[in-house]
Parts: structure tokens; sequence; C-alpha cells
């Protein structure tokens, strides 16, 4: 006799699964770059995050054509989005890499 799998609980079916990191905001860094196009310029913004234990760097790129949250002033940038120093950070990371043990977010999403 089969039985029928049901899962009764809707609040797993509802529920988010991933990786999630926890730690405090250390440092924001923002760099401009020409791309090798020459289709313009490019920003890398660099979020380090200090964990227990270990450090974590969230990358993230802006074409400030298009992008309101960046702003440049010849090579220089001037507003991009970061996160207040020493603030309390909790992240879904979506694409990451481990690089001589440090974790890299290449993409992450804020949790509230």
């Amino acid at each position: 006799m089969e039985k029928e799998l049901t899962n009764k609980n809707t609040n797993a079916q509802n529920s988010v699964s991933g990786i999630f990191v926890k730690g405090r905001a250390i440092s924001s860094t923002a760099t401009s770059f020409d791309r090798k196009d020459g289709s313009g310029k490019g920003v890398i913004v660099k979020n380090e995050i200090a964990l227990m234990p270990g450090l974590a760097v969230m990358e993230s790129f802006f074409d400030p054509s298009e992008d309101t949250e960046v702003e440049l002033r010849g090579k220089e940038v001037v507003k991009f989005p970061r996160f207040e120093e020493f603030q309390e950070v909790h992240l879904r990371v979506l694409k990451f890499d481990v690089q001589n043990e440090v974790l890299r977010i290449k993409k992450a999403e804020l949790v509230v």
C-alpha cells in the first residue's frame, strides 16, 4: 500500500533557505576604472564585513551613467552605496567564492 506524501507545514513552503551572513561592516571603499572595451567608466564598491571568525568582502559593480547611487567627479568616486561603520549587517548570499580564507560575496540580498 502506497502512502501519499504531503507537506502539511505551510511555513516550510514559504521559508527562504540559503547561506546567511551576519557581521559588522568595518569599511567601505569605491574605485573607478576605465572599461577595456572603451565604453566608459565603471565603479567597484567593496564593503568589508567582520565575521565571527573571519572576514567577508562584498563586491558590487556599478555603471555611473545608468545608476544614480554612484556619482563620479573626474576619476574620483564622490557618492556610492555603503554601510555605516560598525553597523550590524544581515545578508542572504546568492553567489560567493572563497579565496585565501576570505569569503567574497558576489551577489547578496539585504535581510531586514
